[in-house]
């Protein structure tokens, strides 16, 4: 068949045209294509992570496997197993048990629960019972020196053990929603009173004897003595209390003073009521603040009330 100039012109165009819209049709399909794509991988990805578009490598492996033409069944068989399609092993992976994971959450501390004995290496020295003010004098074990913790406070390196309640011969502790105790030893039987039972009277000198103020100095090696380990000596010497009137706290009061005892020598009678040390007003919070400036200053200076009467005592520690 035989074209004519013209002819062959307007069929090249034609032809021209038909290409030129093919390559756009291409071109769109491969944008909407493209398009649909991406926002399929966005979806899924979302919802999914992006370790649904993670090939792993056994999945690596079986597929170079099957593509591979110089492939033979060894690396077939290998490519298949280390899939581990049929769970050859009987492993299965473990699953989160969620109900133990709430049930730490939903730890309650029973208070009147069974009182285990505490874990935790110390032992109770000492307590000062004065309601939410209550402190327990605490000592590690394998120490001399000892810690002084009140109602909600946690002991020393273990967060988790708070102090829940104060008597006078046990402490509860809440461990974690454990209930502990820490017991204190009970003291054996004495006569209290204004005997004297030291043998050695050279321990206190008194200075100042008057109704109103008396000073007394008092060997350091007796104070020691007195004291104890962590206190442990002087808190079985005497009972320390609140006492309010009114419904106003007045001070601590002080009895069952053992005769001989550093409480006695210096001073103190039963039932005087504790208003102040070193020119700090004592607080409800504060009943082992005579004790710890035993520990602590070489000059006392306690402000009592003895039978209704004020009354200073100053304390000097050679």
């Amino acid at each position: 068949m035989i074209f004519t100039k013209s002819q062959r012109t307007r069929l090249f165009k034609t032809i021209e045209v038909n290409l030129a819209r093919f390559s756009i049709s291409v071109l769109l399909s491969y944008f909407i294509v493209t398009l649909i794509v991406t926002i399929g991988v966005s979806i899924v990805t979302s919802k999914f992570g992006s370790t649904a578009f993670k090939v792993s490598k056994a999945n690596a492996k079986f597929r170079m496997a099957l593509l591979s033409p110089g492939s033979n069944y060894l690396e077939l068989t290998d490519a298949v197993t280390s899939r581990n399609l049929f769970n050859s092993e009987g492993k299965f992976p473990e699953r989160k048990k969620k109900d133990e994971e709430k049930l730490d959450e939903l730890k309650v501390f029973d208070v009147n629960s069974e009182c285990k004995k505490t874990k935790i290496p110390i032992s109770l020295v000492g307590t000062i019972v004065a309601g939410r003010g209550s402190m327990a004098i605490v000592q590690e074990n394998g120490r001399k020196d000892s810690d002084v913790y009140r109602i909600g406070q946690a002991i020393f390196d273990y967060e988790e053990a708070i102090i829940h309640s104060v008597s006078r011969y046990e402490v509860v502790i809440n461990n974690d929603s454990v209930k502990e105790c820490l017991q204190l030893k009970k003291p054996r039987d004495a006569s209290y009173g204004d005997e004297d039972v030291s043998s050695n009277e050279s321990n206190v000198e008194v200075e100042e004897n008057t109704a109103e103020s008396k000073t007394f100095r008092v060997k350091s090696e007796f104070v020691e003595k007195e004291l104890g380990p962590g206190m442990s000596n002087i808190l079985e010497k005497a009972r320390i209390v609140p006492i309010s009137k009114d419904g106003e706290f007045q001070g601590f009061k002080i009895f069952a003073i053992k005769g001989g005892s550093l409480f006695k020598k210096i001073g103190l009678n039963n039932n005087d009521i504790i208003k102040k040390v070193n020119g700090t007003v004592i607080q409800p919070d504060q009943g082992s603040l005579l004790l710890e400036s035993f520990q602590t200053d070489r000059e006392i200076i306690v402000e009592v009330l003895s039978g209704a009467k004020p009354k200073t005592l100053t304390v000097l520690i050679d």
